[in-house]
């Protein structure tokens, strides 16, 4: 049996002799490998005709994947074959097998991951960071990096109760009422809940006279309260009051009624220190509302009270004793929940227990349900019964996220928060992407005949992903991460290369150097970028003088006319432009991807809202100076083409290839990254780099320097209109 010392790049022979140990049939070929421990990968220098592939053995465990499986002509070439864990320090068999026929192998070597160098790891990263050094990327990367905060900040806990009887044909939505009127026929129990016109449950029972109330965005429940109707033990509530989060002033109440057995909850916001949101609805089809899901969640500006908490927690274990399939009582209930209890009154309370670490969060679930809490982020996915449907209440810093609501991209705020919860709750709809990442498992059959209680459901164990229990572990971030990752590049293969809308040079030349942008191409753009600079910034400089150093001539009567006419369009056309252009907002949205260069795409607003003021100035210096109706007409209409010569450049290709990475980067971390980051060698640097969005962007938001060009413009039409009947110089030539 052959002994080896692997040291960075040291080859090992190949050499099938007595000192190389082979099992019975002489299938396998053993060697030791000393080791300083860790993951390695495997490099091999063979040649073969065909493909001759090889089994690989660490240890005692046969790998899934297999080596040497290509066709190289010489084998003076070294090729990597995989990475490996060698496991902890010292000595590891390792075992090769061919599975029909061995390739001339001449050598093999194991590079242990710590001895590999800065550039080499960076030399695989080339698509997004460039062939800049290794030092420079260190230090760039290292402050465009996003910052993520204490984690985390807004608890979250969500339950459900009311009757599990709902049958197989039900509806089941996560529902938001931020933004919405809202309208409940009711009697006994609830029989239809409306939003925005869309009924849930029987559209034909109820006694009343329903309302109508629109829940306003600011508005959250101050009091109600919970209970089971009397009518067949579903879930209800009544006596909903209403209040402005921003006035604090009560509003209206929400008429909605019913009638509740014993025990009831009273709800009451400020008494309890937590927000109270009914966030989904179940009810069975052409029957009365069976199941509600509400969240609680943390409020920084209310103060939480553990006794209040209290006593929620009894009624809801007495209400989930009732209602489980299990016929458990309240004693078991309360002892099943007790760890949740405990664990939810150390974080709403801001205990010291329940600090955890920048780089760690909460992860927990059951098959039933997954809570995600990392950051300002608060992620619950839910599988319905009988189904591999999930589906997702999302919370971003203690508020409810309305999913409905921000569905495009024009709908979302240019702020870090609201653009990465759009990109964690798109990636989180991909199902696919949830069940290689281990956080769901597809549904067994025959499964679902227990409670669906899922505080009452045994907590998943499953290695480091789900450790059982309510303890921070830094999975939780690293699977945020994924997930906002994999929603911005998915958004970004469907939604920014679109169309040409909202791109420009300056928006192209800053990707950085790499496979998708090669050094021509990058040149090219910058080039490009550059002399566009030039012409947007100087031709309306040197226009503006030109006019004004020419000789005046006598103002004519059409000519005033052709002035004041195209004063007034350019400030329509300035006041159409008020507010957050598409092209901003697909700045804001690239700030994050690792492979655009911040500074670059910050410079080239810099740039465009420079030109915007400069071609302002100038329209009022030319129309000014202008003295026939050609002259103003050819003047304004060349300034206004200027603005948009950045725009001109964008070409089809390069929006493709765009495109195409997206495309490529978001399967990549689907089918690799998803199933990785599970691997006990994976650290945090493996995850993928997102970027910060500078706060400073923001100041160069549109809406005031639209302002200043359009109080410019104003000021301009009234000169316009009033100096040349005072002025003798601009006088009027009557003869013409």
């Amino acid at each position: 049996m052959a002994q080896v010392q692997t040291i960075p790049g040291q080859i090992i022979p190949f050499v099938r002799n007595q000192d190389v140990d082979e099992d019975q049939d002489g299938s396998w070929v053993f060697f030791d490998v000393t080791h300083d421990g860790g993951v390695h990968d495997l490099f091999m220098a063979y040649e073969a005709e065909s493909s001759r592939p090889l089994r690989v053995k660490i240890g005692e465990v046969e790998m899934w994947v297999s080596v040497a499986f290509g066709k190289p002509t010489s084998a003076s070439v070294f090729l990597k074959e995989g990475t490996f864990d060698l496991g902890e320090a010292g000595t590891t068999r390792v075992g090769f097998k061919a599975v029909q026929e061995w390739p001339d192998i001449r050598a093999f070597s194991f590079v242990p991951e710590q001895h590999k160098s800065r550039s080499r790891r960076l030399h695989s990263n080339k698509s997004y960071f460039g062939n800049t050094s290794s030092d420079h990327i260190g230090k760039d990367m290292l402050q465009r990096s996003i910052r993520w905060n204490q984690s985390p900040t807004a608890i979250t806990f969500s339950f459900e109760f009311g009757s599990e009887n709902v049958g197989t044909d039900y509806e089941y939505q996560s529902i938001s009422l931020q933004g919405k009127s809202v309208k409940f026929t009711y009697g006994e129990a609830h029989d239809c809940m409306t939003l925005n016109g869309d009924p849930i449950g029987d559209q034909y029972g109820g006694e009343n006279f329903p309302e109508v109330t629109r829940i306003g965005e600011a508005d959250v429940i101050s009091s109600l309260a919970l209970g089971l109707s009397t009518y067949n033990g579903e879930a209800a509530f009544h006596s909903i009051a209403l209040q402005d989060q921003k006035t604090k002033q009560n509003k209206q109440r929400i008429l909605v009624g019913s009638v509740l057995q014993e025990p009831t909850w009273i709800y009451d916001r400020e008494k309890l220190g937590l927000n109270l949101w009914i966030t989904s609805v179940c009810a069975p089809s052409n029957r009365p509302i069976a199941r509600y899901g509400f969240t609680l969640s943390s409020d920084p500006t209310i103060d939480f009270d553990e006794k209040e908490f209290l006593v929620f927690w009894r009624w809801l274990v007495d209400i989930k004793s009732r209602t489980s399939k299990r016929r458990l009582t309240a004693e078991q209930v309360d002892d099943k929940m007790s760890p949740l209890r405990t664990f939810l009154i150390e974080s709403f309370s801001n205990s010291t227990v329940a600090h955890v670490s920048r780089n760690e969060g909460w992860l927990y679930g059951t098959r039933y349900h997954v809570s995600l809490t990392y950051d300002v982020f608060s992620l619950l996915l839910c599988r319905m019964p009988g189904s591999d449907e999930l589906k997702i209440t999302f919370f971003l810093d203690g508020i409810q996220y309305d999913l409905s609501r921000f569905s495009r991209l024009e709908d979302v705020p240019l702020f870090r928060n609201d653009i990465l919860a759009y990109a964690i709750s798109s990636a989180a709809q991909d199902t696919d992407l949830l069940y290689q990442m281990g956080l769901f498992r597809k549904a067994t059959p025959g499964a679902d005949g227990t409670s669906k209680e899922r505080e009452l459901q045994p907590l998943l164990e499953s290695g480091n992903l789900f450790s059982g229990d309510y303890k921070a572990t830094p999975f939780a971030r690293r699977a945020m991460v994924i997930l906002a990752m994999a929603g911005l590049r998915k958004a970004g293969s469907t939604i920014l290369t679109e169309e040409s809308e909202g791109w420009d040079v300056y928006t192209l030349s800053a990707q950085k150097r790499g496979k998708n942008h090669p050094l021509t191409s990058y040149f090219m753009l910058t080039g490009a970028s550059f002399v566009c600079m030039l012409v947007q910034t100087l031709i309306p400089i040197l226009l503006c003088y030109r006019a004004i150093t020419e000789e005046d001539s006598q103002l004519t009567w059409d000519t005033y006319c052709a002035r004041i006419f195209f004063l007034f369009y350019a400030a329509f056309a300035e006041a159409s432009s008020w507010g957050l252009d598409r092209e901003e907002r697909v700045v804001a949205w690239l700030c994050f991807f690792p492979e655009f260069s911040v500074k670059r795409l910050v410079w080239g607003r810099v740039i465009n809202q420079a030109s915007r003021i400069m071609t302002t100035v100038a329209t009022i210096g030319l129309i000014q100076n202008s003295f026939t109706v050609f002259d103003v007409t050819l003047n304004s209409l060349a300034l206004y083409y200027i603005l948009n010569v950045d725009d001109d450049l964008v070409s089809t290709a390069a929006l493709e290839r765009i495109r195409n990475h997206q495309e490529e980067a978001y399967v990549t971390i689907k089918a690799k990254m998803a199933l990785k980051y599970r691997e006990p060698w994976f650290e945090d640097m493996h995850l993928p780099r997102i970027q910060e969005l500078p706060s400073r962007y923001f100041l160069l938001v549109s809406r005031r320097i639209g302002h200043f060009s359009l109080l410019m413009l104003c000021g301009a039409i009234i000169y316009a209109i009033f100096v040349p009947w005072f002025v003798s110089k601009g006088g009027f030539d009557h003869e013409r």
